[in-house]
């Protein structure tokens, strides 16, 4: 049984591939060392649980993508443009919701779609964030339930 295995390096690799991810890592946030700043944009995985439905196992990973939220000096109330404020909270929301919608693609109809491996849901939500974590962080959290057969024959 190698379902796990070939899920979260997929997932990985899917990741890795693209410009804005920096760090990818997986398992509980609460370990992650949120705190070094030259780890992001950090995308994170938490596997969340696995549904046997007989000829296929149906994976559910949390997928994180986030940033750090980067401020300038410049007093917010002297901004030309306040919508954006003085930082970059709007280039990271959107940057990141990036990442999840070409990690999702790849996973819907790209080159990561195969026999293998297939979305769940037609639908993913992603929500945003920002102050969630420590560092100011933001971006977007969604879950991703990934379908992959089931090849373990059970011997009687």
């Amino acid at each position: 049984m190698r379902q796990f295995y070939t899920t979260s390096t997929k997932l990985k690799d899917l990741l890795e591939a693209d410009s804005n991810v920096h760090t990818i890592t997986i398992g509980d946030i609460t370990e992650v060392d949120l705190s070094k700043q030259g780890i992001f944009p950090l995308t994170h995985l938490m596997p969340v649980e696995a549904t046997m439905q007989g000829n296929t196992i149906e994976l559910t990973y949390t997928v994180i993508c986030m940033d750090v939220v980067d401020f300038n000096k410049e007093d917010v109330k002297d901004e030309t443009e306040p919508f954006y404020g003085n930082n970059d909270l709007h280039d990271i929301w959107n940057t990141q919701l990036a990442v999840m919608n070409r990690l999702i693609e790849n996973l819907r109809r790209g080159d990561a779609f195969t026999d293998l491996y297939q979305l769940a849901d037609e639908e993913v939500t992603a929500t945003p964030f920002k102050d969630r974590f420590e560092n100011l962080l933001a971006g977007w959290a969604a879950d991703i339930s990934i379908i992959v057969p089931n090849d373990e024959i059970c011997l009687t």
